[in-house]
């Protein structure tokens, strides 16, 4: 991720808009592992759930 904002930066012309960018995709990744724990931890439940009705 250092490296993206570096990336950014040599390419914004401030700071500021270089933050933004690396934040903004931060963001964007996290939203993406919180899926992927909520789809993990439904699939559990969902397993936990059919093996007790089962």
């Amino acid at each position: 991720m250092k490296e993206y904002f570096w990336y950014e930066f040599d390419r914004a012309e401030t700071i500021l808009e270089a933050g933004e960018k690396a934040t903004a995709l931060y963001i964007e990744k996290i939203l993406h592992l919180q899926e992927l724990l909520q789809d993990q931890f439904n699939d559990t439940k969902n397993v936990r759930l059919t093996s007790k009705a089962g």
